[in-house]
């Protein structure tokens, strides 16, 4: 039988192994074969089963059935309880770097914005605030499962110690910063030199490596997105959204 998550590539087909010490890029990808090999993710939703929701619970404890980490660390033994565990445990040093950890973040009606567009009381322009996460953006939201899938490739005896990796100069390098930390994982951060330094001054204090990255005269592209991609070629995992 599949698994209800799986892995395929986009570009040759082949199904990821959750086997594999490293199940993140296609086993397939050669240089210069002018593939795409990009996995994707494929969810078989009609087989999931929604756990009741437990108080003030993550959104990760409650929805963890559409999580790729969840089905992997199931299908190789981990218990329900146990993945829990190691949410829960997450979660917690989430709150101990940033103050809080993920909940629920609100979604209404705006009555200010439908009656200034002019919606009838039926309709309207509704608002998904997602400033209050860890890191006040939605970002950290994605980066966090990642770092499960990590920690249960690590419950399952095969951990990963490379150093994370991301080039940005805004939220998207601060919630990598707030994950990074309380994974306990090191992170590499590339931004322009023009980079906001209240930014660069909360990721220090994060105790991420940032690295600023002038334009070389002649070359092409960001260079910051250069020097991440250098150093995912030499052995560092992308931590990006």
């Amino acid at each position: 039988m599949t698994r209800a998550s799986r892995l395929v590539c986009a570009g040759c087909g082949l199904e990821a192994d959750p086997a594999d010490p490293y199940p993140f890029r296609c086993r397939n990808a050669r240089d210069g074969d002018d593939v795409d090999h990009v996995l994707r993710r494929q969810l078989e939703s009609a087989r999931l089963v929604f756990p009741a929701a437990e108080g003030d619970a993550s959104p990760f404890v409650t929805y963890r059935d559409i999580l790729h980490a969840y089905h992997v660390g199931r299908a190789r033994g981990l218990t329900d309880a146990q993945f829990v565990r190691l949410v829960t445990d997450l979660d917690d040093r989430v709150a101990e770097v940033e103050g809080h950890g993920f909940r629920v973040t609100p979604f209404a009606r705006s009555d200010e914005l439908s009656d200034r567009i002019g919606f009838p009381a039926a309709g309207g322009v509704w608002v998904k605030d997602e400033t209050g996460n860890a890191s006040r953006s939605h970002q950290a939201r994605h980066l966090i499962g990642v770092l499960l899938m990590h920690a249960v490739l690590a419950r399952l005896g095969r951990p990963i110690r490379a150093d994370l990796a991301i080039a940005s100069c805004g939220t998207a390098a601060l919630a990598a910063g707030v994950v990074a930390a309380a994974g306990g994982r090191r992170l590499r951060v590339f931004v322009p030199v023009d980079a906001d330094p209240v930014v660069l001054a909360q990721l220090q204090e994060l105790g991420a490596l940032v690295t600023s990255c002038p334009r070389v005269p002649g070359a092409t592209g960001d260079p910051a997105v250069a020097a991440l991609t250098a150093a995912i070629a030499a052995g560092a995992l992308p931590f990006t959204c």
